[in-house]
């Protein structure tokens, strides 16, 4: 077999002579030392169901950066270890710890089942094998933004943080790329029909710079929400319905929440 260099992943090592050993690990399992290919596949040491699991997980919560599920959700100290954890299982002495982290038992992480519980019900997902490699986001989703029950208050980054850590937040995936805040909100109320209909689910930009004829979320002083076309006449703004039988009303003291970015109306 003739020599051939390949990039070392995992350093060096020492054997008992404490001669250094250059060892690296190829993505078909094969270990190389000193740049000479072994013919020892890598032995699976953790369990496979549970990284299946996790990265269901991942997927749940809308994270599409392995890394920042790592860092932020399973609190790695080193996000190439779960990249390790991809081709060796998750060790069995995590199991409890990230099974904490996430909301479920270590004994269903370990069999690739995701039960989540939060006190007033339950909700599984089940993991019969990992994801297959050639399983992949769809080219048009480019982000999933949390739907959230009510407009939050202040600063909604603190809002939607904690939706995304919640795994019972619905998350809705989009071809648009908004903020990082964004978030969508189920319509109540018969205002901007025929457009956005009653119970259709809008996606709101709170970082996005509003502009005359733009739909948008607007709260009012009883931190009730309204969604509206926003209009300028002359010196003044105003809250307009897409249903004429409902009054446009200025804008006054409600403040602007966000733009609406897109509207989708289920049918079941």
């Amino acid at each position: 077999m003739a020599n051939r260099s390949f990039q070392t992943v995992h350093g060096n090592k020492y054997n008992r002579s404490g001669d250094a050993v250059n060892t690296a690990v190829l993505p078909c399992g094969f270990t190389i030392i000193n740049n000479m290919v072994m013919d020892k596949p890598m032995k699976i040491t953790g369990s496979k169901p549970a990284f299946a699991a996790l990265e269901r997980d991942r997927l749940l919560r809308g994270i599409p950066s392995k890394r920042r599920y790592a860092l932020e959700i399973l609190r790695l100290k080193d996000a190439q270890n779960y990249s390790h954890w991809e081709k060796r299982g998750v060790p069995r002495k995590e199991l409890v710890r990230i099974a904490r982290l996430i909301g479920i038992s270590a004994d269903g992480l370990d069999k690739g089942i995701l039960e989540y519980s939060n006190g007033s019900g339950r909700r599984q997902v089940a993991v019969d094998k990992p994801l297959p490699d050639s399983v992949q986001e769809g080219p048009d989703i480019r982000s999933w933004y949390p739907l959230l029950g009510s407009v939050p208050g202040g600063n909604p980054s603190e809002a939607i943080e904690c939706a995304r850590r919640d795994p019972f937040t619905e998350l809705i995936p989009t071809s648009l790329h908004c903020s990082p805040n964004a978030f969508y909100l189920r319509v109540v109320g018969k205002s901007m029909e025929p457009d956005i209909p009653d119970d259709s689910l809008v996606l709101v930009d709170p970082e996005l710079s509003f502009q005359h004829g733009d739909v948008v979320v607007a709260r009012n002083g009883d931190n009730e929400a309204n969604i509206k076309t926003l209009l300028r006449d002359g010196g003044s703004w105003y809250l307009a319905p897409k249903n004429p039988d409902y009054p446009t009303k200025p804008l006054g003291d409600c403040i602007i929440v966000g733009v609406v970015r897109e509207a989708i109306r289920r049918f079941r």
